[in-house]
């Protein structure tokens, strides 16, 4: 709910940022096809880690059911970016051999 707010203030320290993608127009294909012309990429969404397969962890972007965008789609792209920075839940979990004690 606050993506929105996010990328105003992001916007405001970067002021050549022009793409945003927000609501339903955040899809697989939008994020895949805006992210080579970024420089910095800015995600302010939910995520979901797998924690059994990493490079199965995903954003929840609106078609996150039918066209998932995984870290293996991500890493996969040819980027030419300096940032990426991730704003999205579950996405700094530890792994399952993390134990506190």
């Amino acid at each position: 709910p606050g993506a929105e707010r996010e990328a105003a203030v992001v916007r405001t320290h970067l002021p050549g940022a022009v793409d945003v993608v927000s609501g339903t127009a955040a899809t697989r294909d939008a994020v895949v096809a805006a992210l080579p012309k970024a420089r910095i990429a800015h995600f302010a969404c939910h995520g979901n880690s797998d924690l059994t397969n990493p490079s199965g962890s995903l954003l929840l972007l609106a078609d996150h059911h039918n066209h998932p965008l995984t870290v293996l789609d991500l890493a996969h792209l040819r980027l030419d970016a300096d940032l990426a920075f991730l704003s999205a839940c579950s996405t700094a979990r530890p792994g399952g051999r993390w134990r506190t004690r």
